[in-house]
């Protein structure tokens, strides 16, 4: 299972041996740390939302104004994001201080060091001391273009074998 991987491999090693889709929350009770993965296409939505006292998360941003310090304000830039593209792009929400978590991202809060504050924008929030964000994973056969140039034979053999793997496995 998904924990017994915990047990003997690192969360960024888990991530590249899993498939899927999934978005979870794990806490290192050794090392104080709390993890926070979305898989790679972010079909599972994953939601954070921070204040002056609070750090939380969930896959529905509703659930989380339930939380008593919980700023119901809304995040003007998202509702002008929303009328400009019908959808509120990845990592805005439509409210402040929260954010959506990026599609294969990972982020570690250090829970010894992070200040539980309310972050204006994605950005200072993993910027900010006690927390590491890192994406874990990208298009394998688009990561390499300026050394690959891609054409069209190539590109159709990779298509076509990631697809034949993915159905494989």
């Amino acid at each position: 299972t998904l924990i017994n991987l915990f047990e003997y491999y690192e969360v960024i090693d888990v991530l590249q041996l899993i498939s899927g889709m999934f978005a979870f929350a794990i806490l290192d009770k050794n090392k104080n740390l709390l993890y926070l993965a979305r898989d790679r296409s972010g079909e599972k939505p994953f939601y954070i939302s921070c204040g002056n006292n609070f750090f939380s998360f969930s896959s529905d941003l509703i659930s989380q104004k339930y939380i008593p310090s919980f700023d119901n304000l809304i995040n003007k830039l998202a509702v002008e994001k929303y009328l400009q593209f019908n959808y509120i792009p990845t990592p805005l929400t439509i409210f402040q201080h929260s954010f959506k978590l990026p599609a294969a991202s990972l982020l570690c809060l250090d829970l010894d060091k992070f200040n539980f504050n309310k972050y204006n924008d994605f950005y200072s929030l993993t910027k900010s001391k006690g927390i590491a964000f890192e994406t874990w994973w990208s298009v394998p056969f688009l990561s390499n273009t300026r050394k690959n140039k891609l054409n069209y034979s190539n590109t159709k053999q990779t298509i076509k074998r990631l697809l034949k793997k993915s159905v494989k496995d």
